[in-house]
């Protein structure tokens, strides 16, 4: 969270304030009402069960980070669709595409060999899921906005020795 701050990350700083304290609250309290509950919990958080309670903790802060970064991770898949469609034009035209040199070359005795590697992956369309993933959370600068306006926030910050200033539009 401060790492957040310090970069002016201000939406991924709100994110981690806003998430982490209340589902560790809810959790509690969840636990402390119901038996079943209790034992669910104890069994998320006992020692040999950390990658079920890493993702139970993690969900909702890694879509509130990855919401923050979509316009990033739409210009890198614009960026792999660009190449993809020269790759296909030029196919198309019949022009040879640029080889590399293969990755692996072995020499013996005063020969080469070429041992090229091609390898493709075909990857799941998941933007359905990705849309449901992403529905609960608030944009950017909304969730950066109501965390950093509520006076208990700031008073806790500042508690801390932690003072969020605007960061100067030199990148200062």
């Amino acid at each position: 969270m401060v790492m957040s701050i310090n970069n002016h990350q201000w939406p991924d700083a709100a994110t981690f304030l806003k998430h982490g304290p209340g589902f560790a609250k809810a959790a509690g309290n969840l636990a402390a009402e119901d038996a079943r509950a209790a034992q669910v919990v104890d069994m998320l958080t006992a020692p040999d069960s950390p990658y079920l309670m890493f993702a139970m903790v993690a969900i909702p802060m890694v879509a509130q980070l990855v919401r923050n970064h979509q316009p990033e991770l739409i210009d890198a898949s614009l960026t792999f669709k660009e190449r993809r469609a020269e790759r296909k034009q030029a196919k198309a035209a019949g022009l040879k595409p640029k080889t590399a040199k293969p990755p692996i070359t072995v020499h013996v005795f005063k020969r080469e060999f070429k041992i090229p590697i091609r390898l493709r992956l075909r990857m799941p369309n998941l933007k359905g899921a990705f849309k449901a993933f992403l529905a609960p959370t608030q944009h950017p600068n909304q969730i950066a906005q109501e965390v950093f306006t509520d006076p208990g926030v700031i008073k806790a910050l500042h508690k801390m020795g932690v003072y969020p200033q605007e960061a100067s539009p030199d990148g200062d």
